[in-house]
């Protein structure tokens, strides 16, 4: 540097000698790169000094063309040198360039326009660089620069002007990518520019005499633009696909090819359907592509794979034979990267549309030589194409494809082969090609099964665990897996202890007073609240976590098939690990008895006696009491068997539960408390009696836990409150149980997302402490209407400004669950904060109604409900607009998709409603009251399609039919006469339902019909009947109602003997229960 730095000092910004000396300096600042920064800023300084005035003495001599015109080489030789500056140095030239007086971007934007066509083509190659190396700080004077540009890119190129042209339209594509890569993609900024620059581009891409150089950057930018917006640039595809194919293939750099290549793949995939239906673009981008997929580029490669298996999707093979007849042969290439790129994209293409390679083409089926091709390469070295294979293979099984079910003896020998693969895809696709046989020719594979039990499932692991979970799950095949399960059940169990790895690991992350988990998780015994490792990570720490689960699943599901036979397959192993001096032996064993629990249990029962003391015993090992859950054997303990039943295994359970919640480790805690609330569902009223100490356990757990389990703890909570009822009423109950709920009411903001639950909590409190829980109403309510009317008002903001985050319905849902809680456990002492709540719990609850999350309105419709039984005259005046929305609700064509599931929930509810505000309806007005009439006729049109709706779940088929029995009880002259319509529907929905008041009501309703009009029964006679003698024990008001509707049509039809013939085609069981209990 130091001679090139002294000749620079010493010549002066006019010295002809300059113009070589700055030439020299381009290169040498690109090869020095960053180590040429000390000597940069007197460089950039100078530069930015030479343009600056070669521009004023350019534009004096547009003012006074007398003068000489300036020399044009000082301004060209600046420009290219910090060209030069900009390629070494990039960001680096951030604080000069920012500082430059005069600013040199705007001494750049000048020279665009500069009339000497050399000046502008420096000016643009200048800013190329600046695009792909300073982009950030050229950004701001894009918008300029780019007017400029479009009108430098002249689709009529002068000879004079190309070297600009040339670099114009290099300098776009590099804008393309760099907008592509630095800001969103779709930003409107430069999508302003797509169309204008597009309509340059192409005339000059179809010049006939534009140089090639100007042709391929033309080509270039187009695919860039399109890379970055497919959407804009792939209609003009039919202008320029034979140009651009033509001049991209005659381009030798695979870095600059391969962006602009990813650009037709992309637009190709924006409108695969669109370029297919154009002859001459289709086959002008087939044979790009299969060229494309030839090229030594694994990203061009790449991209053409893609594009191949969109366009032969759309074109299907018959038209592309070409394409399948390339991809099969280079299956054969000793390239290993071509091989696999080839199958890669055949696998693709199994998977999407196997249907539309099992064609005939040319008077073969392709697939007759690939499905062989495909076996041999099974067995593949490289594990990758093995794997392709298999997947490959695979596909055709569930479409009967008769050129892979020639060869099924092979296919099945090699999956049976490959079972033990060393590679987990292979495995995992083999695997998964058993579970398709099973479904497609369980003759051919059944047969073979016994070698597959003979299969190590350890060694193929999670995939082998989820073919015994798929082959157990489908009862058509119970038979052929009953006599494997003496070899598939123990593999299943082993598949559920720790391995070594796992061991190992977890030792050596273990740290100090630290012990394992129920899952491999790391524990460790202190009071901190950082006492276990976050859930996360516990989760990450056994590499075999979900083969323990899948295998667990794989004998949950078994049980359930096979009950007793699998334990006694099981029963000796299961005792071997129950009582095995190894922790680990103990822990699996746990893990198999849980999982078995819910089939088995009938099987199990016998040694409960022996099994119970010993879990209970179990509560104690802090190896494994994580892992229990006692409470899939709790409905056992808390039978009311006998007095020595319950001291010897209620009690104990429960104590030991009760111990676990309170234990300092957090993974016992959740794992107890869990376990409690499921012996709370099974005990119910038997934990009357302990009430007070079970609440002070539960009430000190409030104190000692934290976030996850506090959520565990309300549900507890709320689960004993549902079990004991009004047993919670007792004052001694209430003094203990409130303070920790109140105070962490108090803690709690309206938008915290742990209100939720506590809320939950508190709606089944309040129902079962009745009016004990009249003092913390107020509050409660004052708070329940708050949170309702914010998130009501939030909605509303939502639905007005969709670019707003929706609101969480959960808060709404909760607050209105509480209030139908408060509501059954308060009636009509809420009158009071009902009348004076500001604004009106009523009106919100009107708008509630309309809502549009379902589960919404389905809380909305069960308070409406819960008003109408405890606080109807209150709710009466606002019955109007309630019934108007809710028939609007009750949909004749429920719609199945899960949104609309939620609506037919949540519709169950509002027949509910329903049903209950009818019995105050009649008691409070007369029968016949106008007002409630006026609804029958739109309710009874809707629910009677309902009820006969073939696809609706049978509770909502059950819900409609009650609502109809009960609507007739009412207004049995506005129902009756449509009973030829449901009665044969209603009959068979709800003979088969529990004896309660509900039933009985709606029966009652139904006979009041038929007294009306006897003859709409005539041709459900049967059901009607049947339904009757499948009473167990109807009210005597009701079975009076059965003995006077049957008396009167034996006695009817006598003298005709019609009901005597209709009665001996009964089934035998119906007649003789009717001749039982009615005489007849």
């Amino acid at each position: 540097m130091p001679p090139l730095t002294n000749r620079w000092a010493k010549l002066k910004d006019n010295d002809l000698d300059l113009i070589p000396l700055l030439g020299c300096l381009a290169s040498v600042t690109i090869a020095m790169g960053h180590s040429f920064l000390p000597y940069a800023p007197p460089v950039f300084e100078r530069c930015c000094s030479i343009i600056h005035t070669s521009l004023l003495q350019y534009h004096r001599f547009q003012q006074n063309p007398d003068l000489d015109e300036p020399d044009k080489s000082f301004l060209v030789v600046a420009l290219d040198l910090l060209l030069g500056l900009t390629q070494g140095l990039n960001m680096a030239l951030e604080p000069l360039m920012t500082h430059s007086q005069p600013n040199l971007l705007t001494l750049l934007t000048i020279c665009f326009k500069h009339l000497q066509a050399p000046v502008r083509q420096s000016a643009y190659a200048l800013f190329g660089d600046l695009v792909m190396g300073c982009f950030t700080i050229l950004r701001p004077y894009m918008p300029g620069i780019m007017t400029e540009l479009i009108l430098q890119l002249d689709p009529e190129p002068k000879v004079e002007f190309v070297s600009a042209s040339n670099n114009a339209a290099w300098s776009v594509g590099e804008v393309a990518l760099r907008y592509g890569r630095v800001i969103i993609l779709d930003d409107p900024e430069f999508q302003e520019w797509v169309n204008p620059l597009i309509l340059r581009i192409i005339p000059i891409l179809l010049h006939p005499k534009a140089p090639r150089r100007l042709h391929e950057n033309a080509a270039v930018s187009i695919g860039r633009i399109g890379l970055m917006h497919p959407g804009l640039v792939a209609p003009h595809l039919p202008e320029f696909a034979h140009a651009w194919c033509q001049t991209l293939c005659e381009i030798l750099d695979d870095e600059v090819k391969d962006s602009a290549f990813r650009g037709l793949c992309t637009m190709v995939q924006v409108n695969p359907a669109g370029i297919a239906k154009v002859r001459r673009l289709r086959y002008y981008v087939k044979a790009a592509v299969l060229s494309a997929f030839d090229n030594g580029s694994v990203m061009i490669r790449n991209a053409a794979g893609q594009d191949i298996v969109s366009f032969l999707g759309v074109l299907e093979p018959r038209n592309w034979p070409e394409c399948l007849s390339q991809l099969v042969n280079m299956l054969d290439l000793s390239d290993l990267d071509k091989q696999e790129a080839a199958f890669n994209v055949l696998e693709k293409a199994c998977e999407d549309y196997p249907r539309k390679l099992d064609v005939e083409i040319g008077g073969t089926r392709p697939l007759d030589f690939m499905i062989p091709k495909f076996l041999s390469l099974a067995d593949h070295p490289s594990s990758r194409m093995r794997s392709h294979a298999v997947a490959c293979l695979s596909y055709f099984v569930p479409i009967n494809c008769q050129s892979l079910f020639v060869h099924i003896d092979s296919f099945i020998a090699c999956l049976f082969r490959r079972a033990s693969d060393d590679d987990p895809s292979v495995r995992r696709h083999i695997c998964e090609a058993l579970v398709l046989l099973l479904a497609a020719r369980p003759e051919k594979l059944m047969p073979e099964m016994e070698h597959v039990a003979e299969t190590k499932t350890k060694n193929v692991a999670l995939e082998a665990c989820e073919f015994w979970l798929t082959f157990a799950e489908d009862s058509e095949l119970a038979p052929f897996l009953q006599p494997l399960l003496g070899k598939v059940a123990p593999v299943l169990l082993d598949c559920m202890i720790y391995g070594e790895d796992d061991l190992l690991w977890l030792e050596a992350h273990r740290g100090p007073e630290a012990r394992i988990g129920a899952y491999g998780e790391e524990t460790i015994d202190s009071d901190d609240e950082d006492d276990y490792l976050d859930d996360e990570f516990v989760d990450e720490m056994s590499t075999e976590w979900n083969l323990r689960k899948c295998a667990a699943a794989a004998l949950d599901v078994l049980a359930v098939r096979f009950s007793g036979d699998l334990l006694n397959v099981l029963l000796g192993p299961l005792k071997d690990k129950l009582w095995s001096s190894d922790w680990l032996q103990r822990e699996s064993g746990i893990l198999a008895l849980g999982a078995m629990a819910e089939g088995c249990i009938e099987a199990i029962e016998p040694h409960l006696p022996t099994l119970v003391p010993y879990l209970i015993n179990t509560l104690n090992d802090s190896k494994v009491n994580h892992l229990l859950d006692t409470g899939q054997y709790a409905s056992w303990t808390a039978q009311p068997i006998s007095d020595e039943h319950k001291q010897k295994y209620f009690i104990p359970t429960m104590e030991g539960l009760l111990r676990m919640v309170l234990d300092n480790n957090k993974r016992v805690q959740e794992a107890g408390c869990s376990a409690f609330a499921t012996l709370e569902k099974y005990a119910g009223m038997e934990l009357a009696p302990y009430l007070e100490p079970v609440l002070r356990n539960l009430v000190f757990a409030f104190e000692k836990y934290q976030h996850k389990n506090m959520l565990i703890l309300y549900d507890a909570v709320g689960t004993l409150a549902d079990a004991v009822g009004r047993e919670l009423s007792n004052p001694t109950y209430v003094v203990i149980l409130m303070p920790p709920l109140t105070n962490r009411w108090a803690t709690l903001k309206d938008d915290d997302l742990d209100l939720i639950p506590l809320l939950e909590c508190l709606a089944s409190v309040t129902i079962a402490m009745g009016h004990s829980f009249l003092p913390y109403a107020p509050p409660v309510f004052e708070r329940c209407c708050s949170i309702i009317h914010t998130s009501l008002l939030q909605y509303q903001q939502f639905q007005q400004n969709p670019d707003l985050d929706e609101p969480e319905k959960s808060f709404l849902v909760v607050a209105l669950d509480l209030l139908s809680g408060l509501t059954q456990g308060l009636n009509m002492a809420l009158e009071p904060l009902m009348t004076h709540s500001q604004p009106n719990l009523l009106t919100l609850l009107t708008i509630c109604l309309k809502h549009p999350q379902a589960p919404v309105r389905q809380s909305a419709y069960a308070l409406v409900g819960d008003l109408a039984m405890g606080c109807f005259t209150i709710l009466r005046p606002y019955m109007p607009g309630i019934m108007t929305e809710l028939i609007l609700q009750l949909d004749p064509e429920p719609r199945l998709n899960s949104s609309a599931l939620r609506t037919m929930r949540h519709g169950q509810s509002e027949k509910w409603h329903y049903d209950t505000d009818e019995n105050p309806s009649h008691i409070i007005i007369i029968l016949d009251d106008p007002e409630f009439q006026e609804w029958v006729d739109p309710l009874i049109l809707r629910l009677i399609p309902i009820l006969l709706h073939p696809k609706a779940p049978r509770s909502l088929h059950e819900n409609a039919a009650v609502s109809i029995g009960r609507i007739g009880l009412m207004h049995p002259g506005l129902v009756a006469p449509r009973l030829p319509e449901f009665a044969h529907a209603w009959c068979q929905t709800l003979c088969e339902i529990l004896d309660d008041e509900v039933k009985d009501s709606a029966f009652r309703g139904l006979c009041t019909m038929v007294q009306v009009n006897p003859a709409g029964i005539a041709k459900s006679l049967l059901w009607f009947c049947n339904s009757i003698v499948r009473w167990n024990q109807p009210s005597p008001e009701l079975n009076n109602m059965f003995t006077t509707l049957l008396q009167g049509f034996k006695q009817h039809d006598e003298a005709s003997s019609s009901w005597a013939a209709q009665v001996a085609s009964f089934p035998p069981v119906i007649q003789e229960r009717l001749a039982a209990r009615y005489g007849i």
